[in-house]
């Protein structure tokens, strides 16, 4: 069974409301714009062959010695070496903003995101522009540090320095899905739209990640964006039904198995942390609660029927096709083993 929005015609942005909360988000174009004209705008093409002339004017090419650093800070970054980076970057005295990008991401890539804070602090300290690769990676560092006023800070500093690209863009995204801020990842998306900068499936996957951390009802803004990326003619991954069965959360169970139908339609294989988000949003397991075997015998009676029905099913074919189970999935499948429910499934 496919979800399709309720109505006919073209689907416009729309307000999302959130049930049970006072959360409203406005989106202001139409999702043919994407398709259309606006994604083919000089300004895309100039993203896509690397010419954003603002940006580009403010680099400086970089000598044959800071080529070479710039090199050996990426390959420690890729082999976790912050130690190594570490001692480069404290004998470097220059200003060139690539350097100090090249820095802060191999930070987030060795997890030390207080350092590659410090180094962003630096490079404000400095007299130089900064473009939109030194944002994407400030704004990673300070959402992965929980540091929400810093976050803005350097999404409105970004906003009036720089063009917005797709890594700006889906920094700002994953930013927002970090603390649920459904709101701020629609306005992205609609400021991409607007901006002729191409949305694919990763900005809406967080999107809808976003939906999921968000506190309340927040499948039905989810329900809209996966609805959003057919009509753009994007294709899910594994990745975007995990985050959509997570936003499901308070979701009606057809709307869950629409979902599930959709994704195997779509031959796309389920993994173990899709089995577990299935299991978990099926069962509607508290964020912060902890289940053992006996805690899901004990409430497998309060359970409604068909949902418990639906989670044996689905166990059944997770398991039929050899799909590795959680710890979490593997006491949902004994518990409901030892219970009789009285369903044939």
């Amino acid at each position: 069974m496919k979800m399709r929005r309720k109505g006919s015609g073209a689907l416009s942005w729309s307000k999302l409301v959130v049930a049970g909360q006072a959360l409203a988000l406005l989106f202001a174009a139409c999702p043919q714009d994407f398709a259309a004209g606006k994604q083919s705008s000089l300004k895309l093409l100039r993203e896509r062959e690397g010419l954003a002339l603002k940006a580009k004017a403010e680099i400086l090419p970089l000598s044959d010695d800071s080529q070479l650093l710039l090199a050996r800070i990426v390959d420690a970054g890729e082999r976790g070496d912050w130690q190594r980076i570490q001692q480069m970057f404290s004998a470097y005295h220059q200003s060139e903003i690539q350097i100090h990008t090249a820095v802060m991401h191999a930070a987030i890539m060795c997890g030390q995101y207080s350092r590659g804070a410090k180094v962003y602090e630096s490079l404000c300290a400095l007299n130089v522009t900064k473009t939109a690769p030194a944002y994407t990676q400030a704004l990673k560092i300070y959402a992965h540090l929980g540091l929400r006023d810093v976050v803005d800070r350097v999404w409105a500093e970004a906003q009036a320095c720089c063009e917005l690209d797709q890594p700006l863009a889906a920094a700002r995204i994953d930013a927002a899905a970090s603390v649920g801020d459904v709101q701020t990842a629609a306005f992205v998306l609609d400021r991409m739209n607007r901006s002729g900068v191409s949305v694919n499936i990763a900005h809406v996957t967080s999107a809808i990640r976003a939906c999921w951390e968000t506190e309340g009802h927040g499948h039905n803004a989810a329900r809209f964006l996966y609805q959003l990326l057919l009509d753009l003619g994007l294709k899910p991954n594994v990745v975007t039904f995990t985050c959509l069965i997570g936003a499901y959360k308070t979701a009606p169970l057809e709307d869950i198995l629409a979902a599930i139908a959709d994704m195997q339609a779509m031959d796309i294989a389920a993994n173990t942390a899709f089995v577990e988000t299935f299991l978990i949003t099926v069962l509607r397991k508290p964020r912060d609660g902890r289940w053992s075997v006996a805690d899901i015998i004990a409430m497998v009676p309060t359970w409604p029927s068909g949902r418990v029905a639906a989670a044996k099913s689905a166990l059944e074919d997770f398991k039929r096709e050899h799909i590795q189970l959680s710890q979490l999935s593997r006491k949902i499948d004994l518990a409901l083993q030892q219970v009789d429910t009285g369903d044939d499934v």
